[in-house]
């Protein structure tokens, strides 16, 4: 997997970061260490998966199990455990992840004096942390754009929320995140990318009206909630600071689930702009501007500050980011 010089290096890059973690070096025998082992410890990492680490290394399923067992004998600890989601690193892994990570973007900027060319020719996994709105609008268009240029790369959307966000950019569970603003820790780096602001999604086929939907009418339809806490959202706080409430029919969590719910009936869902545009495509449901005067929000990427030395991650970052501008622009 790595050439002779590339272990050589790597020893040398990676002495220093194994003093750090160990209070006796006497411990180690970097002699008798097998440093392929950290190639697989990074993959495993980042597909939490044996057979798509497999996959990516080009070997057996049974030499990353043995590779795994001796990265554990090596770290005196588990550094993954089984669960339903996948392979879960440990606390440790968590601490060990962004070195050798460190280390080994350090020896392919060693080994080349022009790695631009060459890093869009990886097989690489990157995962996006984002709510579901954001996914249904922007992941297809992500998808494309980076399979265009990098068509090893492989996208990974996870479900988080504001509230969750910074917390799985600092432990690596998550690579980039999509987020309305939230984001404030000095090891997240973020970017504003602009505003966005909200309309009403219905059945169109239920309102014979063609024109934009009015206060009165808007209280007289029952609502479909979409939100985190599943209790109340932006709009029932505006509603709050006006004396008025509407009937919330229905609660989700997820944004996804508003055409099944939305069909065959007279509700209304009042949910970010970008997201309603794409569900509108759909013959079946129309758009309206909301009578209520509810604030836009800061829609925000953030990334955790040691990824600026990944060129693959901050490809895809400028990517995103562009597709998210142009498309905030348009509306």
């Amino acid at each position: 997997m790595q050439s002779s010089l590339k272990l050589t290096i790597l020893a040398a890059a990676l002495v220093m970061k194994l003093i750090k973690m160990n209070s006796d070096i006497n411990r180690f025998n970097l002699t008798s260490v097998d440093l392929n082992l950290l190639k697989v410890f990074l993959v495993l990492c980042q597909e939490h998966n044996v057979t798509r680490a497999a996959d990516r290394l080009c070997v057996s399923q049974s030499a990353v199990s043995s590779s795994l067992k001796r990265l554990r004998h090596l770290y005196k600890d588990p550094l993954f455990e089984r669960t339903q989601a996948g392979m879960k690193p440990t606390s440790r892994a968590l601490l060990l992840r962004p070195l050798v990570q460190e280390a080994l973007v350090k020896v392919e900027l060693s080994l080349s004096e022009a790695l631009e060319p060459d890093f869009k020719l990886q097989t690489r996994t990157i995962t996006i942390g984002l709510s579901d709105d954001y996914e249904i609008a922007f992941a297809r268009k992500i998808v494309q754009k980076v399979h265009q240029d990098a068509p090893n790369f492989r996208i990974i959307f996870r479900q988080t929320n504001s509230e969750k966000v910074v917390q799985a950019l600092k432990d690596h569970k998550i690579d980039l995140a999509i987020t309305g603003g939230g984001i404030n820790d000095s090891r997240i780096k973020h970017q504003t990318l602009g505003q966005a602001g909200y309309l009403c999604v219905f059945d169109k086929r239920l309102r014979s009206k063609k024109t934009a939907m009015l206060i009165d009418e808007y209280l007289e339809r029952e609502h479909i909630l979409i939100s985190y806490s599943g209790i109340t959202g932006a709009v029932d706080d505006g509603l709050e600071e006006q004396g008025m409430t509407r009937k919330v029919r229905v609660a989700s969590t997820h944004f996804s689930a508003l055409p099944f719910l939305l069909s065959d009936t007279e509700a209304v869902a009042t949910i970010p702009e970008f997201a309603a545009r794409e569900i509108a495509k759909d013959s079946r449901f129309g758009i309206s501007i909301c009578p209520l005067a509810i604030p836009g929000f800061a829609v925000d990427i953030g990334w955790h500050y040691d990824a600026i030395r990944d060129p693959a991650l901050v490809f895809v970052r400028d990517l995103t980011a562009d597709i998210i501008v142009e498309a905030l622009v348009a509306v």
